[in-house]
């Protein structure tokens, strides 16, 4: 039963009522099942067994009738008698069909077929006998009739007697074996329902004792653990008071420290920025220059080569002019074939005028492209010269600006030794600033810790006294006035802002423990109790 004591407070009352609970069901199961065989017998019974044997009783007392009724008929010497007579035979032969049949359905063995089948056997030759008997009874030959009624007839009879007789013994005898069942049904889950009932009481109070034995002494143990924790919390609670105040004056003096250091630390990394930016832009400067310097040499030799395709323009102009004055002479010579021609040269002689026409201004076309062509390439040529002085005057001030630039980055590099220096400083009496905060908080958390804890155990004492333990349990005192009403100190120096960023982590951490300590304690009843 090892696992069974590591098992929580709830487990362990879930596996002991719900144990309860299977021997419970165990019981009703065995109730219902054994009901259910006794309605089964009981419905055996009713419904096969009981009729089968008042039918065949019903069906002997009707095999009765009908041979009293053929005694009747062989004694009657009236019409009227013999016809009342002959109308109760076919009733009771009615009712012995109707008895038969019924006994067939309820039929519920192969030996009681057999019985059923032989009674059947021996009932068709009676009747045979007894319409012989009828017949000679209405021939007025009583003697030969009563000779045969009392003979082989009543021999029939009384084979059905016989064979009736073990069907009813047949049928009483299982009806006796179902009750006997059904009694034995009833007995058994009387039986077994009582065992398992006073196995429920035995086992209930069983697990009622060691449930309040178990509990009783988890109070018991809580109590005394709860004293105790009261008594420690408080001067827990001293002891960090005093180491609190201590941290808190040495964190307010290396606070101070820290903070006037990160003003200087601020003001070098701000000069050592200029410089860095002052660089940049030398820098920058500098690259513009000498990307202008490139575009105005790429300028250079793009008018040179405005220049030379102007100078190529203008040859191809000249060829062109060319061109048109020889076309102007191929037009006059064609206009002087065509005059001679007469009628004939007529319609050559306008086309001749009009290419004439047409190279007379292409020709004029190119003398005022020529011309715009060659006042274009002076105007190019004095713009090349203008470009080259600006290159000059260009790489002039690049010379200048990489001179400054070399300047401004030895002033940038000693601003950053000076700022690398300070601020390896800075971090140092960063981390000793950080280590004093931490400790102060830490001092400060613990106070409030141990406030929390002591008015918690003052809760939890509250909470046991409740418990009627059979053992002098005093009502838990009141602790020392600071310890019922001291919240956890606040700092009394005043914190820089830079500084008290570094601060605000574990003031937050102190309030989270504070919600903690508040959630555990929470309630004074059970449900503070269930809590711990």
């Amino acid at each position: 039963m090892s696992w069974f004591t590591r098992l929580s407070v709830g487990a362990k009352l879930f596996a002991s009522f719900s144990l309860l609970l299977v021997l419970m069901s165990v019981m009703g199961v065995v109730a219902v099942w054994k009901m259910s065989s006794l309605n089964q017998n009981v419905t055996e019974l009713a419904t096969n067994w009981m009729p089968a044997t008042n039918t065949a009783n019903f069906l002997n007392t009707s095999l009765s009738d009908y041979r009293i009724q053929e005694f009747k008929h062989i004694s009657c010497e009236e019409e009227a008698d013999i016809d009342t007579v002959e109308k109760d035979i076919a009733r009771f032969r009615g009712n012995i069909d109707t008895h038969l049949k019924k006994l067939v359905e309820l039929c519920a063995s192969p030996e009681e077929k057999q019985i059923l089948d032989e009674f059947n056997a021996i009932l068709l030759k009676y009747l045979a006998e007894s319409e012989q008997i009828l017949a000679l009874s209405s021939e007025n030959k009583n003697e030969e009739a009563e000779a045969i009624l009392k003979s082989t007839s009543l021999e029939k009879y009384r084979a059905l007697a016989d064979v009736m007789l073990k069907e009813v013994n047949l049928n009483v005898n299982a009806g006796d074996e179902e009750a006997k069942k059904a009694m034995a049904a009833y007995a058994t889950g009387r039986m077994v329902t009582l065992i398992v009932l006073g196995v429920n009481i035995v086992l209930g109070l069983g697990l009622a004792t060691w449930i309040a034995r178990w509990f009783t002494k988890a109070i018991v143990e809580v109590d005394d653990i709860s004293n105790s924790v009261a008594s420690a919390s408080q001067q827990l609670a001293a002891a960090s008071e005093q180491l609190s105040s201590g941290a808190q004056q040495s964190a307010s003096s290396l606070e101070e420290t820290a903070s006037s250091l990160e003003e200087i630390t601020a003001t070098v990394r701000q000069n050592a920025d200029n410089a860095d930016q002052a660089n940049q832009l030398a820098n920058s400067s500098r690259e513009t220059a000498e990307k202008g310097g490139a575009v105005v040499a790429q300028a250079v030799d793009a008018m040179g080569e405005i220049n030379r395709s102007s100078r190529k323009i203008a040859d191809i102009i000249t060829t062109i002019d060319e061109i048109a004055f020889q076309t102007n002479l191929l037009a006059l010579n064609a206009a002087v074939e065509a005059a001679r021609a007469g009628e004939q040269g007529r319609g050559f002689a306008v086309v001749a005028g009009e290419v004439r026409n047409l190279a007379q201004r292409s020709a004029t076309a190119a003398r005022e492209i020529k011309g715009l062509i060659e006042d274009s390439v002076q105007k190019v040529e004095t713009g090349s010269e203008l470009v080259n002085k600006s290159g000059e005057t260009l790489g002039m001030i690049v010379t200048s600006v990489k001179r400054v630039t070399d300047i401004v980055a030895e002033i940038a590099a000693a601003s950053r030794e000076q700022t690398v220096g300070i601020e390896q400083i800075n971090k140092a009496v960063a981390q000793m600033d950080q280590v004093t905060q931490s400790n102060a908080s830490q001092t400060e958390e613990m106070s409030g810790t141990a406030v929390a804890l002591s008015g918690q155990a003052e809760q939890l004492q509250t909470v046991v006294a409740q418990f009627n333990l059979n053992r002098d349990v005093k009502q838990p005192a009141k602790s020392t006035s600071y310890a019922a009403t001291k919240q956890p100190a606040t700092k009394s120096y005043a914190a820089p802002s830079k500084s008290a960023k570094r601060k605000s982590a574990p003031a937050k951490s102190a309030g989270r423990r504070g919600e903690e300590l508040e959630l555990v304690g929470a309630g004074a009843g059970h449900d503070g109790f269930e809590e711990f």
